[in-house]
């Protein structure tokens, strides 16, 4: 690296102070990725992973949190979570939101299920957002006539009934049999929702009491790193034709091979995303550090670790990478960073 790049990076990463203040080392071994996670109120992770559709949560130790099934208090294939000021809120790919409260064992069901309104769900759900008055989902859907467009984000009212779609895209041809297999992160940023896909360094940024309006969604182009290697246009596309196993492969390679967004979460004051590098001048990860409220990017740090989720101003990173990705990331070793502005 050279003199003036070591400086640049030094002058970018020297205001924020980030630090590890705990190392939690769990009995657990991932043979799959991360769903979702996140903390809550207690500062327990909750977590769901892909390998065996265990939905677990960690208060020092790892426990089932709820059984696989169809039941009225089951979990079938949970893919997105939020917290309230009282429940954790699951969705499931029965396009079903269900309620659970804290207990003494983890968390117990409360005896409310809502689902969405038919044929207004996706066929996998990759975030969500809940506010005081409509539930926002992302995840990816095809047009009602499965030609032309697919829908990214949708609303709900708080029932599960279908208010609108708010962001889309158009493509101009016969879609039906083929979909992208892409990564979406919904998050939350005071009174904004943000959203993004993997592929792209954007942010569609619309206002939390927005349910029925797109045109009220803004594009914003976030600002790229240096070492930024953007996917190839049309890369892949899973068609009824394709092999599932080099399917799979292939995706992997891509989201190792480029600059994927890896995940994306919030703290007081920044929009955090991280990003792949692909750099050998560089660590696996890079963190980006948005401003929150212009979206600029103030600060990039460096990390081996994967970023599972953020609170109160706390990042935790599963150590060596990402699970099912990366070979060094397959022991449950987490990283909880304490970060100061």
């Amino acid at each position: 690296m050279s003199v003036c790049l070591l400086t640049l990076c030094m002058l970018i990463n020297w205001p924020i102070d980030m630090h590890p203040i705990e190392k939690w080392s769990l009995d657990y071994y991932l043979g799959g990725m991360y769903f979702n996670a996140l903390i809550d109120h207690d500062g327990a992770l909750v977590a769901y992973f892909d390998k065996d559709q265990a939905f677990v949560a960690n208060i020092k130790q790892w426990k089932e949190l709820r059984p696989q099934g169809n039941g009225p208090s089951d979990l079938f294939s949970a893919h997105a979570m939020a917290l309230t000021r009282e429940h954790l809120v699951v969705f499931d790919s029965n396009s079903r939101v269900k309620y659970f409260k804290k207990s003494n064992d983890g968390y117990a069901f409360d005896n409310r299920t809502y689902f969405l309104t038919p044929g207004k769900s996706f066929a996998a759900v990759s975030d969500m957002v809940l506010t005081d008055n409509a539930l926002f989902v992302c995840g990816a859907a095809l047009g009602p006539t499965g030609f032309g467009s697919i829908t990214y984000v949708r609303s709900f009212d708080l029932q599960g009934e279908y208010i609108a779609d708010l962001v889309s895209e158009n493509f101009g041809k016969d879609i039906a049999e083929q979909i992208q297999l892409k990564r979406y992160f919904l998050k939350r940023v005071g009174t904004r929702v943000l959203y993004l896909k993997e592929d792209e360094l954007d942010a569609w940024v619309f206002d939390s009491t927005t349910t029925k309006d797109p045109k009220a969604v803004t594009r914003v182009p976030l600002e790229k790193p240096e070492f930024y290697r953007k996917r190839p246009e049309n890369f892949y596309f899973f068609t009824k034709d394709t092999n599932l196993d080099k399917f799979h492969i292939d995706v992997q390679k891509w989201r190792t091979g480029y600059t994927a967004i890896s995940n994306v979460a919030t703290l007081d004051v920044y929009l955090v995303v991280q990003v792949r590098t692909n750099s050998t001048r560089f660590r696996k990860f890079g963190l980006l550090f948005y401003d929150n409220q212009t979206l600029k990017l103030q600060h990039v740090r460096y990390t081996d670790h994967f970023l599972i989720t953020a609170r109160a101003n706390k990042l935790y990173l599963h150590q060596g990478g990402e699970p099912g990705m990366d070979p060094e990331a397959d022991q449950m070793i987490i990283h909880v960073l304490q970060v100061n502005n």
